[in-house]
């Protein structure tokens, strides 16, 4: 898509014209992305708008899109968009093209949409680096490509920085040359963030499809995994039953007060993630999957029960730790297990017997961002946890059987 023959310009100076008049400083506020590109293809051609790897394999290095380069997909997209009716491809650089393609071709049917956000202004203060297009994000996959290039700020979801500070020996020395690290999509493990926070700055961010960003305060030291709401945008926390100390923003995220600072809040779990096991007892995996993904010897973990008797982890090993078995592996992580017991009720409680592992061929399956899908992932042990209650389990209290 990006490789069609580039447009002919009438002569260098009617370009400069075109794209001075248009695109110049003097312009802020009144200029379009296209008519941005246009302006520092002539003046900066040079410059580099991002990188992107040159093939799916990461050690084959990156390629830089300069404003040119740019300028000249975006003419020639916004050509083909006259005889065309849309696109649907991998997702890369090819959709920023188009998006100021369809601007440059005269499209309107957003024209009359007016929307308003306020974003840090990356394209001046940074470079974008994109990973392969058609591979999931990892935490494998985010450390081949800090070797491959200087990264000096992280952008990611929780569970791809659990991963790469599992996978990667490096990942300690790396951290300390970050200006900050940025995290979102869940809560971060409480000893992965820990480390992290005491190598550079560390912040959560917040927001949703329906909301966009939530503007959040820079957290102060010790705070990282909190979020204090800008009070000028006055937020409202609304309580969603008495005494529990979680609260919602309308949003179906729940969260928890800092016990005492007014104003921080820490995120908690989704109401759509609540388990309600068969014996009416209220779980939130969420808590419980966080405190064991800080466990090296956890590549990932599932809480799942609804409408069982008892909660059921299924846990993937980290490669780490071979051809261990079960027991053996069990024991290694059973203090992880005892302190994510802590943040649910005792008949939520997690027991030895109710401790699977993943089938290598299977995994789990994941979201857009990275994390698990509860419920897909769930449906695909299904015969595994019928057979847990089969025979009836024994907790550390009582044995529950199957009806």
């Amino acid at each position: 898509m990006l490789m069609g023959p580039p447009l002919s310009y009438s002569s260098p100076d009617s370009l400069k014209d075109r794209r001075t008049s248009q695109g110049a400083e003097e312009f802020r506020g009144q200029r379009l992305f296209p008519h941005t590109i246009d302006y520092h293809a002539y003046e900066n051609p040079c410059r580099v708008l991002n990188s992107m790897p040159r093939t799916q394999n990461i050690s084959d290095g990156f390629r830089d899109v300069d404003m040119k380069a740019m300028a000249t997909a975006v003419d020639f997209m916004a050509w083909w968009l006259d005889e065309s009716s849309g696109y649907v491809g991998i997702p890369d650089t090819r959709y920023p093209v188009l998006l100021f393609a369809a601007s440059k071709a005269g499209w309107t049917k957003l024209a009359d949409t007016m929307a308003f956000m306020v974003i840090p202004t990356f394209s001046t203060t940074a470079t974008a680096v994109w990973g392969p297009s058609i591979m999931p994000p990892s935490g494998q996959l985010v450390s081949s490509i800090m070797n491959q290039t200087t990264v000096r700020a992280l952008y990611i979801p929780s569970s791809t920085i659990e991963q790469c500070w599992k996978c990667d020996p490096d990942a300690r020395k790396k951290a300390e040359e970050f200006d900050c690290v940025l995290f979102g999509g869940g809560p971060l493990a409480p000893t992965v963030g820990q480390k992290l926070s005491e190598l550079t700055d560390l912040c959560q961010m917040y927001g949703s499809i329906e909301s966009g960003q939530i503007p959040t305060l820079v957290p102060q030291p010790g705070e990282w995994q909190y979020l204090e709401s800008n009070p000028a945008e006055e937020c409202d926390m609304q309580e969603v039953e008495k005494d529990s100390g979680l609260y919602e923003l309308r949003t179906k995220d729940l969260f928890t007060p800092q016990p005492t600072k007014p104003g921080l809040w820490q995120f908690h779990s989704r109401t759509v993630d609540l388990i309600a096991l068969g014996t009416s007892a209220k779980v939130f995996p969420v808590p419980m999957e966080t405190a064991l993904q800080g466990n090296p010897n956890i590549a990932c973990a599932l809480v799942v029960g609804n409408a069982r008797p008892v909660i059921v982890l299924i846990i993937k090993p980290a490669q780490s730790m071979g051809d261990v078995s079960k027991e053996e592996f069990i024991g290694k992580i059973w203090p992880s297990v005892v302190e994510a017991n802590v943040a649910a009720p005792t008949q939520g409680n997690i027991s030895r017997s109710g401790v699977l592992l993943t089938d290598p061929a299977v995994g789990f399956t994941r979201t857009s961002k990275g994390t698990i899908a509860h419920k897909k992932s769930e449906a695909l042990y299904t015969a595994a946890i019928d057979a847990v209650f089969r025979d009836g389990i024994i907790s550390d209290n009582k044995s529950t059987s199957a009806f």
